[in-house]
């Protein structure tokens, strides 16, 4: 499976199980996908990661989940 978040969109959850993750848009949770995750330039994601594989392209902005 593969979540797509466009730039815009907003997702929360405690947990987020998926093949594939493509976020543009704001997640706060955390992400694990078995195959890659890939943060474009707008993303703002709050959360763990978890991932073998991972892109973040210049001006997203990744906040761990227990920083104030």
């Amino acid at each position: 499976t593969t979540l797509h978040v466009s730039e815009g969109g907003q997702l929360e959850s405690d947990l987020i199980d998926v093949g594939r993750a493509e976020i543009h848009g704001a997640v706060t949770g955390t992400i694990r996908a078995r195959e890659f995750v890939h943060f474009g330039a707008t993303a703002r994601v709050r959360g763990a990661i978890e991932t073998p594989r991972l892109v973040i392209e210049e001006g997203a902005m990744i906040t761990p989940p227990d920083t104030p």
